[in-house]
């Protein structure tokens, strides 16, 4: 389903929908619900930075991956901008995390919140392609050597962090037997590796 709300092309994907509420029936432990309430809280850290530094959405897109920002075209961020629009989810997540530790009376409701959210914050900081950590690392790159070189690096960096995590979830399959998880990350890994290979 797509619609126009205030000049922002909304796009909302009935798979995701779909995967969202099998998740929720499956989960007898509460911790989906959580986990959707923190990918809330990362995609509102991005929309609050994008307000305060006056960047304009061109399109938000709810997709099987999660919720997707884009910018309006045209919009070119600094590399500065660029980079704290990466790490404000994360830190919006992280920032969160701590807060909920120092809740009065939260007991473990809060803690397992703040657990969530720590995951979903480190997580998203890791360097695998698709990742705001592999974004950040790109923009960080450009302002310490410029746009060209700072992609060439990135570009290597990204190809040795792929092989590297295809690797090593490729051994712990071998070596504890066949996981879900595991292998659902470990084929993270081998398509961000295609990704930046071609």
């Amino acid at each position: 389903m797509n619609f126009r709300l205030r000049g922002v092309e909304i796009t909302l994907s009935f798979w995701f929908f779909c995967g969202a509420v099998l998740l929720l029936a499956a989960d007898r432990s509460g911790t989906a619900g959580l986990f959707f309430w923190a990918i809330a809280l990362h995609e509102g850290g991005h929309l609050l930075y994008l307000a305060l530094a006056r960047l304009p959405v061109g399109e938000l897109r709810l997709s099987p991956l999660g919720l997707i920002l884009s910018l309006a075209p045209g919009c070119r961020p600094t590399p500065g901008q660029s980079l704290l629009l990466n790490l404000s989810g994360c830190a919006a997540n992280l920032l969160a995390a701590v807060l909920l530790l120092r809740v009065p009376g939260g007991g473990m409701a809060a803690l397992r919140f703040s657990a969530v959210n720590t995951a979903l914050g480190v997580l998203n900081l890791l360097p695998i392609p698709g990742l705001d950590g592999a974004q950040a690392l790109e923009d960080g790159l450009a302002l310490l050597l410029g746009w060209e070189k700072g992609a060439r690096v990135h570009a290597v960096l990204m190809k040795i962090f792929c092989l590297a995590g295809a690797g090593m979830c490729g051994w712990r399959l071998a070596a504890s037997g066949f996981r879900l998880p595991l292998a659902c990350f470990g084929l993270a890994f081998v398509a961000g590796l295609v990704r930046e290979t071609y």
